[in-house]
């Protein structure tokens, strides 16, 4: 019997230049064919926008998000939270 092992990488979102930094450090902890890297990402809407409504449209930027990810040369998954309280989402999904 083979045993599979399976190493879960998170990268979470802070500035664009420290992302990329642990993004690329993340491809170290890696394997090849492994799973991607997951890049957390925490967006904050203001309460006077509905949560499902943030000020900027969330394609636009999980396309910027997956730009800077294009950047670090590793297999990455991109996912976009939007929240109020970056603590919920972080005891929520991680």
């Amino acid at each position: 019997m083979e045993l599979v092992h399976s190493r879960r990488v998170t990268v979470l979102y802070t500035k664009p230049g420290p992302t990329l930094v642990a993004l690329r450090t993340a491809r170290r902890l890696t394997w090849e064919g492994g799973e991607p890297v997951r890049l957390f990402v925490m967006l904050h809407v203001p309460y006077p926008l509905p949560l499902t409504c943030p000020a900027v449209p969330l394609g636009f930027t999980e396309q910027q998000f997956r730009r800077l990810a294009s950047q670090s040369s590793v297999a990455t998954r991109v996912e976009v939270y939007l929240c109020r309280d970056h603590h919920d989402v972080l005891r929520t999904h991680l």
